[in-house]
C-alpha cells in the first residue's frame, strides 16, 4: 500500500488505459496511463526519434545505456556545457547489451570538448546503506529538457536473482 503496509483484501482491475485498486471496505484509487499513447506508436519503417541520458568522460567519450542507442541509425548529443540548442554527431564505440551499457564518442568537427567535468567515476564497490543520487534527462519529449534528480540508498549489492552487475536501490 502507499503507506508501506500489507493489505490482504485488495485487488487490482485493469480497464483500457486505467488501473483501479480496490480495498476491502470500498476505498478505491484509479491510475490513468498517460504515455505512450496509441498515437505515439509508429511502424518500424517510419523514422523515429527518441532520447536518453548519458554522462561525459574525457576526450569526447560518453557513456549511456545500450537500450538508448539500440537500433539507432544515427546518434546526436546535446546539452554540452548546458547548451541544448546545438546537436553534435556521435558514434558507437562499444556496447554491452547484457549490462545495458554503450560507449559513444563525439565525431563532430564542431565539438570543442566538454570543458571541466565536475565529477569522477567511482571504481570501487558501493556499500549497503550508501546514499546515492541519479541525474538525467528522461523522456525529454514529454518531460522537457530540465535535469531530473532522484535519490536513494543502496539496499543490496546485487540485483534481480543475485545479479552482481546490478545494485538494488530504495
Amino acid at each position: 500500500m502507499r503507506n508501506k503496509t500489507k493489505e490482504t483484501n485488495t485487488y487490482v482491475v485493469f480497464e483500457g488505459n486505467s488501473m483501479k485498486t480496490v480495498i476491502d471496505g470500498g476505498e478505491e484509487d484509479v491510475y490513468l496511463k498517460m504515455y505512450p499513447t496509441a498515437t505515439n506508436i509508429t511502424s518500424p519503417s517510419q523514422s523515429q526519434e527518441w532520447s536518453g541520458s548519458g554522462f561525459a568522460l574525457k576526450d569526447g567519450y560518453i557513456v549511456t545505456n545500450y537500450h538508448v542507442i539500440d537500433g539507432a541509425k544515427s546518434i546526436q548529443i546535446q546539452g554540452v556545457k548546458g547548451d541544448f540548442t546545438i546537436k553534435y554527431n556521435a558514434e558507437v564505440i562499444a556496447t554491452d547489451k547484457f549490462n545495458d551499457i554503450a560507449l559513444l564518442k563525439v565525431s563532430d568537427s564542431r565539438f570543442t570538448g566538454f570543458g571541466t567535468i565536475p565529477y569522477n567515476v567511482k571504481t570501487t564497490v558501493s556499500d549497503v546503506g550508501e546514499d546515492i543520487f541519479v541525474l538525467g534527462y528522461p523522456l525529454t519529449s514529454t518531460m522537457g529538457d530540465e535535469i531530473k534528480l532522484t535519490t536513494g540508498v543502496i539496499s543490496s549489492k546485487t540485483g534481480f536473482q543475485g545479479d552482481v552487475s546490478l545494485y538494488q536501490i530504495s
